[in-house]
């Protein structure tokens, strides 16, 4: 029989095992922000306007960008069209301008992303509750830092944000006059700080991130985010709580498009495909698997996480 989901089934969860929620770890691309819908769409129209700048066949575009991703070892390498270059791609196209086609490249991408890049129902919601509780909100994301502050900016949520961790980003050379003047105007300024840090999830050193010991980690931590592979395997890790973010896992028709861009293994650091978690039987939806490596709860609503975290606002947000 379906177990009814009440706030009776998230007694394990607030269990003696562990103490108050004091932390709560976000992921961010599809957890906070549908990253996947937008990036399809901002990787598609970006080889479309190279294909017509430069008369070159979208075909082979696709194909050299993802050789440059591959290369990169991550779909959101800033230097694209500079490395394409360097590869000799645009070699054979006449009165090669860099820096306009940059420019270019970087419009169509900026198009789709205002377009498509929004941030879940709900979520906006969750997080400034949890800061009303006095429960800390923190970031850990494997996007690079430039993205990730990006995304957070647009996003509004950094004033209720403790903390920003991200991976390190690659310095991009060559950049247009254009980009020049717009950092040295500040347009791509941060009012929050990003630490960089070193290790991909799950192999965060939290205790480092934290501050924390590993039994606060474990008494105190929530873990919010779509991957199991990363997010929920590092609440396994600790022994903490964990909400899986289902509501974020793509279906195969997006991540079929994104692989035209870059390989199985370098796409899927940013993407949890659906159904496919790998969990043995243990994590049911509304229900925590009740083993030494934690608890996890299933979640296809950002609504529902409130419900799981026995927090409610004061106030109408």
């Amino acid at each position: 029989m379906e177990q009814v989901q009440t706030q009776n089934s998230f007694e394990d969860f607030h269990g003696k095992d562990f103490g108050n929620i004091t932390d709560i770890i976000w992921d961010g691309d599809n957890t906070i922000w549908d990253w996947m819908k937008y990036a399809v769409e901002a990787y598609e129209a970006m080889a479309k306007a190279i294909a017509h700048e430069t008369n070159i066949a979208e075909d082979d575009v696709v194909a050299a960008m993802k050789k440059f991703y591959t290369k990169a070892g991550t779909i959101e390498d800033a230097g694209l069209i500079q490395g394409m270059v360097e590869e000799g791609f645009f070699k054979s196209v006449p009165d090669f301008d860099q820096n306009k086609l940059i420019e270019k490249a970087q419009k169509a991408f900026t198009h789709e992303r205002k377009k498509h890049l929004k941030v879940y129902p709900g979520i906006h919601k969750v997080i400034k509750t949890v800061a009303e509780n006095g429960i800390r909100n923190r970031i850990l994301t494997d996007a690079p830092s430039g993205q990730a502050g990006q995304r957070i900016r647009r996003s509004k949520i950094n004033p209720f944000l403790s903390q920003v961790n991200a991976q390190p980003a690659r310095a991009v050379k060559d950049l247009p006059p254009k980009f020049l003047k717009r950092e040295q105007r500040g347009l791509y300024s941060l009012d929050f700080e990003i630490t960089e840090v070193p290790w991909e999830k799950p192999y965060s050193n939290l205790e480092e991130i934290l501050k924390m010991t590993r039994e606060q980690i474990r008494k105190h931590v929530v873990i919010i985010g779509d991957n199991d592979k990363k997010d929920m395997e590092l609440a396994r890790l600790y022994g903490c709580r964990g909400i899986h973010a289902v509501y974020g896992e793509t279906h195969e028709s997006l991540l079929k498009r994104l692989l035209r861009f870059a390989p199985e293994r370098v796409a899927k650091k940013n993407v949890a495909l659906k159904g496919t978690s790998g969990t043995d039987g243990k994590e049911q939806h509304g229900e925590p698997a009740a083993d030494h490596r934690g608890k996890i709860i299933k979640v296809t609503d950002p609504y529902e996480i409130l419900k799981i975290l026995g927090i409610k606002s004061k106030r109408k947000w």
